[in-house]
């Protein structure tokens, strides 16, 4: 073996070392599973509407994705209507037999890519090259502290809880010019905020700066491990074109019922939705 090939492959052992123990870390830790995936069947209380296509997304990373095939369509709930603008992509996370899909829904001019971190973060970005519109769902921060702290500039309870368990907040403020709302959910496992930022605000978006305002949803789960409740958080970005507006709301729509649907009641689940259609559109009913 040659020096080049030893050092590769002794690179390669590393990295996932870092890996799996990040994602060690973050179960035993914080007491959560990182790669739950969203079901490719309807929520409970949506009636199923029919089989959308889906796009699998590329690979950002060189590394292999996880095993299994993208399906080559979904059931959408039926109270979360897809626009005729929109496409759902997805994406395989997890390791051996828990990979499964997970889905996004974006603009259907703009690729797909997932970005998949050495410390078992997930993200997948339906946007153009340039970064300047688009929507980036971060699936899991990856790590076992990031996932605690995730949104905690814009949901309080994050706050709290992670004081309370001992983790560092000291980045939990606010970033100005940023509007927030927080989203009703009717149980205290769930919490989860709306986010409006200006335009050519760069302070959520990884790449370039967007050229609309960009609407966010901030999740996180308070679960319960070593007798303390410590958040997990996971999030979504869109950023698009006043006219693509009901892309964005069927966008943040589909990942609140997939990331959070099964701890909320029914009742909660529609007003949870229809504070997500208010925030964007400044209508409650169910026009999009």
């Amino acid at each position: 073996m040659t020096l080049a090939k030893a050092l590769r492959t002794r690179r390669f052992v590393i990295i996932c070392v870092l890996t799996a123990t990040a994602i060690v870390v973050a179960v035993a830790f914080l007491g959560i599973d990182p790669f739950r995936t969203k079901s490719a069947e309807p929520a409970p209380d949506g009636t199923s509407a029919r089989a959308v296509t889906v796009r699998p997304c590329k690979e950002a990373n060189p590394g292999p994705p996880p095993s299994g095939r993208v399906p080559g369509s979904v059931r959408l709930p039926g109270d979360v209507k897809l626009p005729a603008g929109a496409v759902v992509a997805g994406t395989l996370v997890g390791w051996g037999a828990k990979a499964g899909p997970t889905f996004v829904i974006g603009a259907k001019g703009d690729p797909c890519m997932v970005r998949r971190g050495v410390n078992g973060g997930t993200y997948m970005a339906v946007h153009p090259a340039d970064g300047a519109s688009g929507v980036l769902e971060t699936w899991f921060p990856g790590g076992a502290v990031d996932p605690a702290v995730h949104g905690c500039q814009y949901i309080p309870q994050i706050t709290a809880l992670a004081n309370s368990a001992g983790v560092d907040t000291s980045a939990c403020k606010r970033p100005p010019q940023h509007t927030v709302e927080p989203v009703p959910t009717g149980t205290h496992e769930v919490y989860a905020s709306l986010v409006r930022i200006p335009r050519y605000a760069a302070q959520l978006w990884d790449v370039g700066r967007p050229r609309n305002d960009t609407y966010a949803l901030f999740i996180s789960h308070a679960r319960s491990g070593e007798g303390q409740r410590i958040p997990s958080g996971q999030s979504i970005l869109c950023s698009l074109p006043r006219q693509e507006r009901n892309v964005c709301v069927t966008s943040l729509s589909y990942f609140l019922t997939e990331a959070a649907s099964s701890t909320l009641m029914p009742d909660d689940r529609r007003n949870a939705l229809a504070a997500i259609r208010s925030f964007l559109t400044g209508r409650s009913d169910g026009g999009q």
